[in-house]
């Protein structure tokens, strides 16, 4: 399906071509109570969850699809396939292949399209740590379940239900926390299960680095387990080093990127990388088994280096998609050009600030603990009412939709503000404030003015205090 175009204005495009997550409702918001496309004047400290544009994202987003005028889909696509690869600065271009996907969630189901063309006669045993800190789509998605209402395409799916009734798949989940909120290292009790299924069942092992909260799974896991074992890293969330991805490589890890968390694309945008060496293992391209996978891919999210795979699914030109991406891929450009040094260095100093400001709060709010484990770039912490007791996560809910529907003027250049949504763990919940590739650039030319980080604890103070305090 092909489209023809003028020059297509970003406004137009940045919300089309995902799940009804993206789709602005009637009040002209998303799910995530913003429109990614009014972006003056908003405070993101909600990078982890949901982004707007900012003017540099606008200007790369326009450019690109400026050059539909002139240039293929498929051309800008390849293009930005080779940037991406350049960015992660792999030497060796021909390791992995690079599949899209219009979402973190979606990329889900490509390691059991490969489970299925590698061990088509096993049921899928499929290990997953850090549940709770994933998206619920993503969970379903594992399951090997249509887990939203709508495709790229635009087109209804079942939402429940499985992409196809021959597959089958048992779940065994390892979640992130204990009841005290404490990060569980779960290496044993994973080793042990996989000894246990790895001859009956084609495995696929779902560690995360960077989830909600930032957790990072110890990857030294990957060499000491039994053989035939496929490893899937979830590092959607995009906080980690260059370095990381290389190691992932080597050992032979499917890994999940989207470029709609850390660098601040729209949501949502998604890429997954998978070694030469799990490719090489399909001996054949069944047709039958991919079907049910081209209600989810189109030709252009596979690599054109895999004909026969490409052919199986239909030509479509998503240009929200190809626009969501230019707007992180662009951000990616910019922060490269800083040294590594000077980013860490800046993400530690925000860290350091806001965390001391939330302790002068410790009356209302309550750091999670393990956050020396987690991501600097993300604080996660918990809310209290008067007498201590922490908000629960359908209250979280409430303060976050407050907060981001606001309109504030203490906050300088800004009127509006975006923090992470609640995470549910066990019985309670948690609120985030992520800082982003953009916004740390902003601060790190700004000399580090942390003012406006000041006054939004103080904006989420005064909130938690007129709806919960003072009812």
């Amino acid at each position: 399906m092909t489209q023809t175009t003028t020059s297509l204005p970003v406004e137009d495009v940045i919300a089309t071509g995902g799940d009804e997550r993206i789709v602005l409702r009637e009040n002209g918001l998303n799910k995530y109570f913003v429109n990614p496309a009014e972006y003056k004047g908003v405070l993101n400290r909600g990078s982890c969850t949901c982004n707007v544009l900012t003017d540099d994202g606008h200007r790369a987003a326009q450019a690109m699809l400026d050059r539909l005028q002139h240039e293929s889909y498929a051309a800008l696509r390849k293009d930005q396939e080779e940037r991406f690869r350049e960015l992660i600065e792999f030497t060796e271009l021909d390791r992995f292949q690079i599949f899209w996907s219009v979402s973190g969630s979606d990329l889900s189901y490509y390691p059991i399209l490969f489970a299925r063309l590698i061990h088509p006669d096993k049921d899928i045993y499929n290990v997953l740590t850090a549940p709770e800190e994933l998206g619920t789509g993503s969970i379903v998605a594992m399951a090997g379940r249509y887990f939203s209402e709508q495709n790229q395409f635009g087109r209804p799916v079942p939402t429940g239900e499985l992409i196809d009734p021959n597959i089958r798949i048992t779940q065994k989940t390892f979640t992130a926390r204990d009841s005290q909120g404490y990060i569980i290292d779960h290496r044993k009790a994973i080793l042990k299960e996989l000894k246990k299924v790895h001859k009956s069942h084609a495995v696929l092992a779902n560690l995360v680095i960077g989830s909600k909260s930032g957790i990072y799974d110890n990857i030294n896991i990957v060499p000491s387990a039994p053989d035939g074992v496929m490893w899937v890293v979830d590092m959607c969330q995009f906080r980690a080093t260059k370095s990381h991805v290389h190691e992932l490589i080597d050992l032979n890890c499917m890994v999940l990127i989207t470029g709609s968390k850390f660098y601040g694309a729209p949501p949502f945008c998604g890429a997954i990388l998978v070694p030469n060496d799990l490719i090489a293992q399909v001996k054949h391209w069944d047709p039958e088994i991919i079907r049910p996978f081209a209600s989810i891919f189109s030709k252009y999210d596979i690599p054109d280096s895999l004909p026969e795979l490409r052919n199986c699914f239909q030509e479509y030109d998503n240009y929200g998609l190809l626009a969501r991406w230019e707007v992180a891929l662009s951000e990616i450009e910019k922060l490269s050009r800083y040294k590594t040094y000077s980013v860490l260095s800046g993400i530690s100093k925000w860290n350091e600030f806001v965390m001391q400001e939330l302790a002068a709060c410790e009356d209302c709010f309550e750091p999670m603990p393990d956050q020396d484990l987690t991501n600097k770039t993300i604080i996660s912490f918990r809310c209290k009412h008067r007498d201590g007791t922490y908000l629960s996560d359908d209250e979280l809910k409430v303060l976050h939709q407050e907060l981001t529907l606001g309109t504030y003027t203490r906050l300088e250049g800004y009127h509006k503000v975006i923090i992470g949504q609640p995470v549910k763990y066990k019985d309670r919940s948690f609120i985030r404030l992520a800082l982003g590739s953009h916004d740390l650039r902003g601060l790190m030319a700004n000399d580090f003015d942390f003012r406006n980080e000041h006054r939004l604890v103080g904006i989420i103070r005064e909130t938690l205090h007129r709806l919960f305090w003072n009812a």
